[in-house]
């Protein structure tokens, strides 16, 4: 019988959609997602496990467009310092699936993963045929409460995949306390090309008697927010400005300005959950004594305009500030969560990843760049720089659009490839049967060309077929851990002008999460580690 982790991970992998299968969901529009909690809820009743037992779990349930993986990270190692035993679930991994489910901030190891899988698996082999629709997602959520209640954790934080009110760890009816990170456009075959039906969705994991905590939000969105919180009786507050809090201002490991806002809304979760269990409080409410909130006009300078022509102005209780114990000041200094605003300093390159894929991120990973140049420049020793940008963006995405927030920076050079660590790879846990390789290649060519037109040149720019190929050509074997060769007989172009062999180059990596994966997966543990 097949039990091994790699096993496990090719038998999930052949639950995954091919484009074909996801495109008619997307179609389908909203009919056929009302099943979705039927589904997980047959899923989970083959495991054993009731929405009853799920009322046993603890779960803080965070949705939102962007931060909302940051946002879980953090919370997760606050409570982790408050000496909880603390489970995460969140997507998508970037090396290892494993990433995904985690005891105490720690991926589970390979044998623990697939000694659940596999029990898991077997238990669900029913519904193999009886389902439709993508499986993967589905079973991975399944699996992550079974092994949150497996564990006995103390607090489950879960990441809505996708959307919320439709998304599969919606099953859960009595979360805690609930958070919604900032609004975005991103999905919006699914989710609506408007604010309003995006905030829709991602309200959709407000339930009665939970807390809910969101911050500073167009007023199209924030109206949504508001008026289920108001349905459903559930108490809205804002998480004020990280500068607010008294004493000394938190040191953040993860870097970015747009972190500070991440960081405050953590850091009211934690407090609300923490309250929540010291006070023992019932319907998962806590008492209105501990927030001593006052209403303040809430605008953004996006807000929308009504007929008359006038912003909307809305009244949204702050959550107060309070003095940050050490539980929370080490969780966030501590927090790690790679792949987002992260700096990897090597011989010849340093590497800038962001997995930045939406307008208003890319618009903050150009920001975070820029900053960071200028500490980074001035480590090095060369008298040369080139600044490099490597890209790529999944099906769905205008690379115009995103590529346009990058206008701000003069790149030397810009590279594309698919979210591909290696030429003909198999490494399981990075396999995607709904990607092809001569798509793949035509949407890298696709983006260079958009790359041009927003960049206003035809010049040094060049596609390749993996992310190694680009970074060995780029290195040009200075990095004594990039000395394997890709593949004998690859002609590499000759080394550009701009890329002078004693320059020191600065590469921003952007554009996909599954793109910052393929490049720690071809750098490896030792110069990328994920864990």
């Amino acid at each position: 019988m097949q039990t091994t982790y790699n096993d496990a991970v090719r038998a999930l992998n052949r639950l995954q959609s091919n484009a074909e299968a996801v495109a008619r969901i997307v179609s389908s529009g909203d009919g056929d997602r009302h099943m979705r909690m039927l589904e997980i809820e047959s899923c989970l009743k083959l495991l054993g496990i009731n929405v009853d037992d799920l009322d046993r779990l603890s779960v803080i349930h965070v949705s939102g467009t962007k931060g909302k993986g940051s946002v879980c990270a953090m919370v997760e190692s606050i409570l982790r310092h408050s000496s909880l035993k603390t489970g995460l679930y969140t997507s998508p991994h970037l090396v290892e699936v494993r990433e995904r489910i985690r005891i105490n901030g720690v991926p589970l190891s390979q044998n623990a993963f697939a000694s659940y899988f596999w029990d898991c698996f077997h238990k669900l082999k029913v519904l193999e045929e009886e389902t439709s629709g993508p499986q993967y997602f589905k079973f991975l959520t399944a699996m992550g409460y079974y092994v949150f209640l497996k564990e006995q954790v103390d607090v489950a934080i879960v990441e809505v995949g996708i959307g919320g009110q439709f998304d599969y760890t919606n099953i859960v009816r009595r979360p805690v306390v609930c958070g919604i990170t900032a609004l975005g456009y991103d999905h919006t075959s699914m989710l609506g090309k408007t604010i309003e039906k995006i905030a829709w969705h991602k309200a959709g994991i407000i339930k009665k008697g939970a807390p809910v905590f969101t911050v500073k939000q167009d007023s199209g969105g924030l109206n949504v927010i508001m008026e289920k919180a108001r349905e459903l009786g559930a108490r809205l507050f804002l998480a004020p400005e990280l500068s607010q809090y008294p004493g000394i201002f938190p040191e953040l490991s993860l870097e970015g300005e747009h972190q500070y806002t991440n960081a405050s809304l953590a850091i009211q979760i934690c407090q609300s959950w923490l309250s929540a269990r010291k006070n023992g409080t019932a319907e998962n409410d806590i008492a209105e004594s501990l927030w001593h909130c006052k209403s303040v006009s809430e605008t953004s300078e996006n807000d929308a305009i009504t007929a008359n022509g006038h912003a909307e102005s809305h009244e949204v209780p702050t959550a107060s500030v309070f003095d940050l114990a050490d539980n929370f000041r080490n969780g966030l200094k501590t927090c790690f969560w790679p792949g987002r605003n992260q700096v990897i300093s090597r011989p010849r390159i340093t590497y800038f990843v962001d997995g930045a894929h939406t307008p208003r991120s890319l618009r903050a990973c150009q920001n975070w760049f820029l900053k960071s140049l200028t500490s980074n420049s001035t480590k090095q020793t060369t008298t040369q720089l080139a600044r490099v940008l490597m890209f790529n963006c999944t099906s769905g995405r205008d690379p115009n659009q995103l590529l346009s927030e990058l206008k701000g920076i003069e790149f030397n050079f810009a590279i594309f490839c698919p979210n591909l660590a290696h030429r003909d790879d198999v490494y399981a846990d990075q396999m995607s049967y709904r990607l092809n390789d001569k798509r793949d290649i035509a949407s890298c060519y696709k983006n260079e060309s958009a790359w041009h037109a927003v960049s206003g040149s035809d010049q040094n720019t060049l596609v390749f077929s993996s992310v190694y190929d680009a970074i060995y050509w780029l290195d040009q074997q200075q990095d004594p851990l990039l000395v394997e060769r890709p593949q004998k007989g690859v002609e590499f172009p000759p080394v550009q002008c701009q890329l002078a062999t004693d320059c020191h180059i600065q590469l921003l990596v952007t554009g996909s999460i599954h793109l910052v994966g393929a490049l720690f997966r071809a750098l490896g543990p030792q110069i990328a580690p994920t864990c």
